[in-house]
């Protein structure tokens, strides 16, 4: 009984922590949420792996993710092929692929070379900073984006075809694909596994790791849903205020 007990303050422990601390900070910064019961529904279809990469990388993972970030390496690699893109920091103003927050995105070569790294900075629809990041270009085919964060390395053709890497705070996620994720923050908890919505922890023969596991999960599906719809109602009153304003200083 005493056994029983203790894991299921296990698992409600995270459930709570995790849903109603980042719940809490986003409800405070953009206001009301949706009703309960589409809280629900869209959190019981939220793949875990994403729910759990939102949870121990709360920093980066609202505008970084993986799927969208190969998106924006497609598009931006092709302009930059097609010679579509001016690299002297002028802005250019339209959808950016893969940053669906982002309005415009002006990009500075750091050399004179075709293969030079790149400045890259995008704005929203209020001239605000989302993302500041050096790109790289490397011979092996792989990108880097670097941030203060730390550093993305994109590979499409490598089966870890996003990595990150923060050597600064001891953490760092793979992304083979969609729900196939390794992720590692010592400052969270121990390693922990995606495969197909399954989850796991480094230490896998630990019952309690387990059931921490699954509170973990449930805590962050319904606070990431929430921060998601609040998200979502964020950008649609952004568009309707840049709907109202004339064109933006210099575009190309």
């Amino acid at each position: 009984m005493a056994g029983t007990f203790v894991l299921i303050v296990m698992f409600i422990f995270p459930v709570a922590l995790g849903a109603a601390l980042l719940f809490a900070i986003h409800r405070m910064r953009r206001g009301k949420n949706d009703g309960p019961g589409m809280l629900r529904n869209a959190a019981s279809r939220m793949p875990k792996g994403d729910a759990l990469y939102a949870m121990m990388f709360p920093d980066i993972a609202p505008l970084f993710k993986p799927e969208g970030l190969l998106e924006w390496l497609a598009w931006y690699q092709a302009r930059r092929q097609n010679r579509q893109l001016i690299r002297d920091g002028r802005r250019w103003h339209g959808e950016v692929p893969g940053f669906p927050g982002a309005a415009a995105m002006a990009v500075t070569a750091q050399g004179k070379e075709d293969n030079a790294p790149d400045l890259v900075v995008l704005q929203d629809a209020g001239g605000q900073t989302l993302v500041e990041m050096l790109v790289e270009y490397k011979d092996d085919g792989r990108t880097l984006l670097t941030n203060n964060a730390g550093v993305f390395t994109l590979d499409p053709a490598d089966e870890r075809k996003v990595r990150f890497k923060d050597p600064k705070q001891d953490r760092s996620f793979e992304w083979r694909g969609p729900g196939l994720w390794n992720l590692r923050n010592q400052g969270s908890m121990d390693e922990m596994m995606a495969r197909n919505d399954q989850l796991q922890m480094g230490n896998q023969g630990n019952t309690g790791n387990a059931a921490m596991v699954a509170g973990v999960a449930a805590g962050a599906v319904a606070a990431i849903t929430a921060e998601h719809i609040m998200q979502e109602r964020e950008r649609a009153r952004e568009e309707r205020r840049a709907q109202r304003r004339s064109t933006m200083d210099t575009d190309y």
